[in-house]
């Protein structure tokens, strides 16, 4: 009786706090309904999805292709510039941290309408340390962290960014591959071998980042890699 009565307090509280601070949805600044997270659900139904678009599926497995043993790879969103997609992800890497854990939980729920592995644990592709102090956080592990709840997978932080160094303005794959090679390294005494591993990022454009780090794991070890990313910019 008491635990009942304690879950309706709190039931109103909620009520009364929506009431006179209403949240707003992230895309279209209207007022968020209370079953509603973030966004509204005719913003978060416009989002337009990755599976749905046969072009960039392939696009997407081509990336790897003769370069990675055959993986399991997924997309939730197809990035677009000055679209919708674009300032979610903006949000997602500058303001709240919290809308990325709500997105990895997102993230479950169309990966579990499709056939997809079973895995030992998850990585997030890591952040330069300074870069993620001043920044605050690293959107990449927020959404990893809210997959892995969801999947009940554990989050480990396996590999480590050795410095920094931007790769964006180098539009050639090869390029991108060289330099990162010297960034990222797997951490000392790391648990991977055969291990089925889910690596996370925010979004995948040439597929270099996920490519070098892949190739890092499955050298020391691990028996399989998949891939998984918020966005996908093809």
């Amino acid at each position: 009786m008491f635990y009942y009565l304690r879950e309706k307090i709190q039931h109103i509280k909620e009520k009364l706090f929506h009431l006179l601070y209403p949240p707003y949805c992230y895309a279209c600044d209207k007022i968020l309904v209370c079953s509603e997270k973030k966004f509204c659900l005719h913003c978060l139904a416009s989002l337009p999805l990755f599976e749905n678009d046969n072009y960039a599926r392939e696009r997407m497995l081509q990336k790897w292709y003769g370069f990675l043993p055959q993986i399991w790879t997924y997309g939730l969103f197809l990035f677009r510039k000055k679209g919708i997609t674009q300032k979610v992800l903006h949000i997602l890497k500058y303001s709240d941290p919290t809308l990325a854990y709500e997105m990895g939980h997102l993230m479950e729920w169309y990966v579990n309408k499709i056939k997809h592995p079973q895995w030992d644990l998850i990585i997030p592709i890591p952040m330069f340390h300074l870069k993620e102090k001043k920044r605050g956080y690293n959107q990449t592990v927020w959404l990893a962290k809210g997959f892995g709840d969801a999947i009940k997978t554990p989050v480990k932080h396996l590999i480590f960014r050795k410095k920094e160094g931007s790769i964006q303005s180098l539009k050639n794959r090869r390029e991108r591959l060289q330099k990162l090679y010297g960034i990222f390294s797997i951490v000392k005494n790391a648990k991977i071998k055969n291990k089925k591993i889910l690596l996370i990022d925010d979004i995948v454009t040439t597929g270099a980042t996920l490519q070098v780090n892949a190739t890092l794991l499955l050298q020391e070890g691990a028996s399989s890699v998949s891939f998984l990313t918020w966005g996908v910019n093809i």
